[in-house]
């Protein structure tokens, strides 16, 4: 896992919301090896901070669901799948 306080110049180029709180990149587990990146769950602190309006209860959660529901990309669940499990 990686911390980052915002999301790169280079995700925002490739069009991601500036307010993003975490992706997963890489390959999900059980599928071929594609993309020749290595896997890695990123969370972007300053946008969980903000996201949270600087209470730490809510942050702490919020990075806690926010990793959760990347490590759900890595098995391979899609955003309709997290949904049903309270991860979106």
């Amino acid at each position: 896992m990686t911390y980052e306080s915002y999301p790169s110049e280079a995700l925002l180029g490739d069009g991601w919301d500036p307010d993003l709180l975490g992706m997963f990149v890489g390959d999900p587990i059980g599928e071929p090896a594609t993309s020749g990146v290595p896997l890695q769950i990123l969370l972007f602190l300053e946008n969980l901070w903000d996201f949270a309006d600087e209470a730490p209860d809510v942050f702490l959660e919020e990075v806690r669901v926010t990793y959760i529901h990347e490590f759900g990309h890595y098995l391979g669940l899609d955003e309709e799948q997290l949904q049903e499990r309270g991860l979106l």
